[in-house]
């Protein structure tokens, strides 16, 4: 907690980065010293989402090695995690040349030295590996090393024809090739070693997985394989080619843990897909080995695949920190981060909780905090929550101070503790002896003369200050609304700000370049031809494959296996049923036939499948751009629409204060007639004899609720005082729950009090 104290965001993680020194590489460099400062930069000028990066490597640790030593000397400050990552080939074959073997990873936790990855993992499996079916075991001696690896590849490709040499890679390329595993004893020797336990993950590559066949004796062999391992990696072009990988899983009911990896073997800058950065995954955790574990149980909430970072909130929305100022040791006066989503505050009775809520609250709004403390009858402490207190905002124009009052609060909501339990609305109603006293007055005919007069002017004035106040209240709920509306859009400098940093950012993706009508037209052709290519080539392959094992096949009889392949193929069924019955050596010859001729066909489709890549690949960049430009404008459009809106209701506003003005400026003239109409009676009453010359009469004048009276009254309409919350107004509203009592009040007959 103390050195992630906001908690999980979301970061990028790139767990499939090769290195310079990885056995297959493609990287800048005239020397392995320029390659490395090639790739160390790359590392260091990836976006500042990139937090963490899994150093990938075949059979060693070696390129991990050497990026710690790297950061040692103070480079790759920008990345916090990196993570060493074993990559094996397991004796699982996938039908492909290209994809011969499963790639299987092993990502090892940090903290786990790499001499202890060595001497614990690596060279327990020395005695593990076994060469490809196949090839002579003396060609192999037992001893890992890249020259040993070296040796092997040049005596595999001794044994090629000079013509299918252009097909296979390097001699240390096939030497790794054709040097596997059974990932059973990888796992045995994770499993048994207690130095490696619990700071491991293991994943297998997912394109190559796919290209098992799924058959009566390797699907469950298939299954098997991807749900025993943590997690998936692949390496998409894009989000979309992600997105069906994924349902793809989902579909066939097996692990569908995928996580996005560039598998860079190239430097940032190639248009290669295999590249520095080019990776989608965005994990919701902290950048450590324990917060990547965490995604193994809650994959759906911690992990997404994206162009952008997820739940991206508009920034003047969000607090980033909060702080007391010189807090006397009441206090941290350390800077209290908060995450973008939940935060929660943990502690012991009377430990500060409610303060600190207390003081983020006043510091925004102060008035929200005054009118909930006095609704729910809760004491302030004010004195003891330090000298001052800031809320600082995500976005550039924000940040609060308790002792700077702003014209306009962003909006909040206050809960105090024991808030909705301690709520009270209490009135006082008129005494007994209060009506007693009003009717023995009015025995005396003069004196109900009085107050029938009384009456009758009061009324007809409590009936004007009755309409007016509820216009008045009709238009300060309106004005309270139509402030929460602005607010509730946001605030107005900070989508201002956010404006305009949408709009730069939409003219730096423009800068790179979109498609024209001619080159989108072009890029629909090209992909289209290109998945034709894709379904024809994996009909081909289909194809051999099925006749590839009836070639195996020692004895033709029509099995249930045999015959649900042959039954495929027409034309393969009738001449199976005829030259089954004549000579075995025919069929043969016709299967071998047909064999070179499929593999004269996948070898053209693969051929076109290139050629065609290398003219979409340059349009693929472009494209990107284009769906990014098109997400920047929708949020540029909506942010604009919520500032005009904005604009549109602060106008609306204005027209409302000038009517609240005009119904409090009636009001004054009412409450003053009001006053004066009581004033006459009160004048008139005590001329009357008739009471009798032994009381002394003494005449108050009184409202319903003791609290509104002639003081407050004048209070309000002298602006004794301005409350900050309506000091936009010409007029003193010093409580309007107060206020809303005026229509029950206005008319009340006045009490008369007798004392002797």
């Amino acid at each position: 907690m103390n050195n992630y104290p906001r908690g999980s965001e979301w970061r990028k993680w790139d767990l499939h980065v090769h290195t310079p020194l990885s056995l297959v590489n493609h990287f800048n460099g005239a020397n392995e010293e320029e390659k490395w400062e090639n790739f160390i930069k790359d590392l260091e000028q990836l976006p500042e989402e990139f937090k963490v990066i899994g150093i990938n490597d075949y059979l060693f640790v070696d390129g991990y090695k050497k990026v710690l030593e790297y950061k040692k000397l103070g480079r790759l400050n920008n990345i916090e995690l990196f993570l060493p990552v074993v990559e094996f080939r397991i004796k699982k074959f996938a039908g492909h040349r290209n994809f011969k073997r499963i790639n299987f990873h092993v990502i090892f936790s940090n903290q786990l030295e790499p001499d202890v990855i060595e001497s614990q993992f690596l060279n327990a499996l020395k005695s593990k590996y076994k060469l490809s079916p196949g090839l002579d075991g003396n060609l192999w001696n037992g001893t890992i090393t890249k020259e040993s690896l070296e040796e092997l590849g040049k005596k595999i490709k001794q044994n090629i024809p000079p013509g299918e040499l252009g097909k296979y890679g390097s001699d240390l390329e096939e030497g790794f090739n054709n040097l596997n595993l059974d990932e059973e004893d990888i796992l045995e020797i994770l499993s048994n070693n207690t130095f490696l336990k619990d700071k491991y993950l293991t994943a297998i590559g997912k394109t190559e997985w796919e290209s098992l066949s799924w058959n009566d004796q390797s699907i469950a062999e298939k299954k098997d394989i991807i749900n025993k391992v943590d997690l998936v990696f692949i390496a998409s072009d894009n989000v979309n080619s992600y997105k069906k990988a994924k349902n793809k899983l989902k579909e066939q009911k097996v692990n569908d843990l995928l996580l996005d990896c560039s598998d860079a073997h190239y430097n940032f800058n190639s248009e290669n897909k295999d590249r520095i950065g080019n990776c989608f995954t965005w994990i919701k955790a902290d950048p450590t080995f324990e917060g990547l574990k965490q995604i193994i149980y809650e994959s759906e909430e911690r992990v997404k695949i994206q162009e952008e970072k997820p739940e991206q909130k508009e920034p003047y929305n969000l607090i980033d920190y909060v702080q007391f100022i010189d807090s006397n040791g009441d206090f941290t006066g350390e800077k209290i981060l908060l995450n973008q989503n939940l935060n929660v505050i943990i502690g012991g009775k009377s430990t500060g909780k409610s303060i600190l809520l207390r003081e983020i609250a006043r510091t925004i709004n102060p008035k929200e905090v005054e009118n909930r403390l006095k609704e729910a009858e809760l004491k302030d402490y004010t004195k003891i929550a330090g000298k001052d207190f800031i809320v600082k905002w995500v976005d550039d124009n924000g940040e609060d101070k308790r002792s700077e009052r702003r014209e306009n609060h962003r909006k909040i909501i206050y809960i105090p503790q024991s808030y909705l339990n301690r709520l009270a609305d209490e009135q006082e109603e008129q005494s007994p002896i209060d009506k007693l006293v009003e009717n023995i007055l009015k025995n005396d005919a003069e004196v109900k003369h009085f107050f029938k007069e009384l009456n009758n002017k009061v009324n007809e004035n409590n009936r004007k200050i009755s309409n007016e106040i509820e216009n008045l209240f009709e238009n300060l709920q309106r004005y309270e609304e139509k402030n929460a509306e602005i607010k509730d859009l946001g605030d107005k400098k900070g989508i201002e700000s956010y404006i305009k940093n949408i709009e730069e950012k939409i003219k730096i993706l423009q800068k790179k370049g979109g498609l024209n009508e001619k080159e989108i037209r072009e890029y629909n052709s090209l992909k289209e031809e290109y998945e034709k290519l894709q379904k024809q080539l994996q009909d081909y392959r289909e194809k051999k494959q099925d006749f590839e094992r009836i070639e195996e096949s020692k004895k033709f009889t029509f099995s249930y296996e045999l015959e649900q392949i042959i039954d495929k193929y027409k034309n393969l069924k009738d001449k199976a049923r005829y030259i089954l019955n004549k000579a075995e050596i025919d069929f043969n010859f016709y299967l071998k036939n047909k064999i070179t001729y499929i593999e004269k066909q996948i070898e053209k489709t693969e051929n076109e499948l290139e050629n065609m890549n290398k003219k979409i690949e340059p349009l693929l960049e472009k494209v990107k751009n284009m769906d990014l430009i098109s997400d920047k404008n929708k949020k540029l459009i909506n942010e604009k629409n919520k500032l005009k809106q904005i604009i549109k209701k602060e106008e609306e506003l204005n027209e409302i204060k000038e009517n609240i003005d005009e119904s409090v400026n009636k009001l004054a003239n009412y409450f003053v007639n009001y006053y004066n109409i009581k004033n006459k009676f009160k004048s008139s009453l005590k001329e009357v004899n008739s009471l009798g010359n032994d009381l002394e009469l003494e005449i108050i004048i009184n409202a319903k609720n003791n609290e509104f009276n002639r003081d407050f009254i004048e209070e309000i309409f002298n602006l004794v005082s301005l409350p900050e919350k309506y000091k936009d107004f010409k007029f003193n509203l010093n409580d309007i729950e107060n206020l809303k009592i005026l229509s029950n009040i206005c008319c009340k007959i006045p009490l008369v009090s007798l004392s002797s």
